[in-house]
């Protein structure tokens, strides 16, 4: 998610919050604008840091063989119930 969207919804909680009415809502305000606006920072600090991972693993990606490079890009890889990846289901119960 962007961080502009953090943002919004933590000037909405607040705004929510400064209000005079006594209702559960406006309890919360104050808070959850706190914490939306904690998001808002985390994300726009490591906004840079996420776009340099996503260009590496790129980068890492393309660097790989052709064949490598299409069933690392299969999505049907990655599936937990296809047989032969680690998550199987739970072990069983052997005592």
């Amino acid at each position: 998610m962007k961080p502009i969207i953090w943002l919004i919804l933590s000037i909405v909680w607040f705004a929510i919050g400064f209000t005079e009415t006594e209702n559960v809502l406006s309890y919360l305000g104050k808070p959850l604008g706190a914490i939306f606006f904690g998001i808002f920072w985390i994300a726009y600090f490591l906004r840079n840091a996420v776009r340099q991972y996503d260009a590496e693993q790129r980068a890492k990606i393309a660097a790989l063989p052709a064949d490598s490079r299409r069933r690392a890009l299969e999505q049907e890889l990655s599936r937990p119930e296809r047989p032969g990846t680690a998550a199987q289901g739970p072990v069983p119960n052997i005592t």
